[in-house]
């Protein structure tokens, strides 16, 4: 599913479970930022910065990241979970973050990668296909 969402999305993806952050980048962006559109700076080369968000199509996020931090962005995708569990190691845990998950949760069932495969999965089963996942 992976590199399917990477062609159709033209973002390639990073499992960040195992990548370690730079600690200039996770100071640039606030920990409210990074909770509020689910992603995690990597590291800072230059005048770039390479983030990884949930959902890299999210244009107003891209225009308020680059403002805040004044850096030119380059964007990655990963898991919102994988992205959560980096924020809370590399910012802390705070009352925040139920309510980003809550409200992560209701954003990710509208985003159109998790439609277009719910819509695919959806015309499998009436079709009658094994599924084995």
């Amino acid at each position: 599913m992976i590199p399917v969402l990477e062609y159709l999305t033209g973002v390639s993806y990073m499992s960040i479970s195992n990548c370690e952050l730079d600690e200039l980048a996770v100071r640039i962006v606030p920990e409210s930022v990074a909770r509020k559109y689910c992603l995690i700076p990597i590291f800072v080369n230059g005048a770039k910065l390479r983030i990884v968000m949930a959902d890299p199509l999210e244009m107003i996020a891209m225009d308020d990241i680059g403002i805040i931090t004044e850096y030119e962005l380059e964007d990655c995708s990963s898991f919102c979970s994988d992205i959560l569990v980096a924020i809370n190691s590399n910012y802390g845990t705070s009352e925040l973050a139920e309510q980003a998950m809550e409200e992560m949760n209701e954003d990710v069932l509208r985003a159109p990668e998790v439609w277009l495969f719910n819509s695919l999965l959806s015309q499998a089963v009436k079709m009658g296909a094994r599924i084995y996942i």
